[in-house]
C-alpha cells in the first residue's frame, strides 16, 4: 500500500530542504538537494527526512511535531532495517540508507532524550558507510572522506580566529581530561580520553592533524563490540558518561566552526533563530552532570561549565524542549536500528 502523506509532512519535507537538511558533509547543501530527488524511491529515505524536519521544526517554537516526528522515525527505522536485511548493497541504495542513518542520527541530535539514539546512529552510520566498498568515488557522499573532510575544515578554520578555539578554552579542556585521566579504566574510555588529547594538544601546533583526529571522534563507536558499546553508553556507568560529557563538548568546539559552512547555499527566508543541534548538546551535557554522584560531579564541572556559558550566550528559552522530552516514549528494542558487529 502507497504511503499518505498530507500538508504537515510537506512542511517538514520543506523544513527538512531549507534548514533542518544534516550539516554534514561541509558544504552539503548540494549533497542533500540531490538526496531528496531520490527519496520518492526509498520510502525509509523519506521518513528519514521528514522525521529530521518535524524534530527540528518542535525546536524552534511550541508545537505538536514530537509525536509526529516519531512517529516518521519509527517508519524510517523499521523500512531501514528491512531495507539493508534484502543485502542489495549497491551505490544508489547504499546512498539512500547512509542519507537515511545520517538524518536519523541527526534527528536523535534534535530530541531531549535522545542522547543514546544518537550515539546508537552514529555507530550505524559508519557500518552503513562501510558497505559502499569500493564504489565510494561515485558515491552522493564522496566529499565525505575523511581527507576532503579536514582539508576543507582546516580551510574553513584559518579564514579568521574564532572564540569556540581559543588558547584558554584548548588549555582548560586539557586540564579536565587530565583530571578525567584518574578515573578511566576500560579499553574504551581510555581509547577515547587518549583520542581527546590528541585532538587538543595538536589544535595549537598542528590544526590539520588536529581535524584529522577529530574524524575518528566517534568513528570509534564503530569499532567497539556490542558488549563493549553496551557497558560504554550505560547511563550507570558514571565514568563513561563523563568522557561522553567531555566527548560532546569537544565536538563543539571542533565541529561548530565548520559545519552548517556553505559555499553555494542560495539565501533563504527561514524559521532558523540559533544552532538548536548545539543547545541541545548542553541540554544532554547539562542532564549528565545532574545524573552524577556528588564525589564524580568535581569531574565534570567544566563541560558542564562550558555547556552552560554557551546556552546563556545563545540566550534561548528551551522549557518547551523538557516538554517534548515527557511526551516522546523511549523505542522499543525492536524498532532500533539494528547494529551490529
Amino acid at each position: 500500500m502507497m504511503p499518505t502523506f498530507d500538508m504537515t509532512d510537506l512542511r517538514f519535507f520543506q523544513h527538512f530542504l531549507l534548514c533542518a537538511y544534516p550539516p554534514l558533509p561541509i558544504g552539503g547543501w548540494a549533497v542533500w538537494q540531490l538526496v531528496s530527488q531520490m527519496s520518492h524511491e526509498y520510502d525509509f529515505l523519506v521518513h528519514a527526512m521528514l522525521g529530521l524536519g518535524a524534530s527540528h521544526l518542535s525546536l524552534l517554537t511550541p508545537s505538536n511535531f514530537v509525536k509526529d516526528a516519531l512517529r516518521h522515525r519509527v517508519i524510517a527505522i523499521q523500512r531501514l532495517n528491512d531495507f539493508l536485511a534484502e543485502g542489495r548493497h549497491t551505490t544508489p541504495n547504499v546512498d539512500a540508507a547512509f542519507a537515511a542513518i545520517l538524518s536519523l542520527t541527526y534527528q536523535a541530535a534534535h530530541m531531549p532524550d535522545g542522547l543514546y539514539d544518537f550515539l546508537t546512529m552514529t555507530r550505524g552510520c559508519f557500518l552503513v558507510g562501510s558497505l559502499v566498498g569500493d564504489e565510494f568515488r561515485t558515491s552522493t557522499f564522496r566529499t565525505f572522506e575523511r581527507e576532503s573532510y579536514v582539508e576543507r575544515a582546516v580551510e574553513i578554520v584559518s579564514r579568521e580566529p574564532h572564540h569556540f578555539l581559543d588558547s584558554d578554552l584548548v588549555n582548560g579542556f586539557s586540564a579536565s581530561l587530565e583530571r578525567l585521566g584518574r578515573t578511566c579504566q576500560s579499553v574504551a574510555e581510555l581509547h577515547y580520553l587518549a583520542t581527546m588529547r590528541r585532538i587538543a594538544l595538536a589544535f595549537n601546533t598542528d590544526l590539520t592533524d588536529s581535524y584529522r583526529q577529530h574524524t575518528f571522534l566517534y568513528e570509534k563507536l564503530g569499532h567497539l563490540t556490542a558488549d563493549e558499546y553496551a557497558s560504554f553508553v550505560d547511563p550507570h556507568n558514571y565514568t563513561s558518561r563523563l568522557v561522553i560529557m567531555h566527548m560532546l563538548v569537544l565536538d563543539c568546539i571542533m565541529a561548530g566552526r565548520v559545519e552548517g559552512a556553505e559555499d553555494h547555499k542560495p539565501e533563504v527566508t527561514a524559521l532558523h533563530r540559533y544552532n538548536s543541534r548545539y543547545v541541545m548538546v548542553c541540554l544532554w551535557v547539562g542532564d549528565i552532570y545532574e545524573s552524577l554522584p556528588l564525589e564524580l560531579r568535581p569531574y565534570g564541572e567544566w563541560p558542564e561549565r562550558y555547556a552552560r556559558n554557551l546556552t546563556d550566550m545563545f540566550n534561548i528559552d528551551t522549557s518547551f524542549w523538557r516538554k517534548g522530552r515527557t511526551e516522546m516514549p523511549r523505542l522499543e528494542c525492536a524498532e532500533q536500528f539494528s547494529v551490529t558487529t
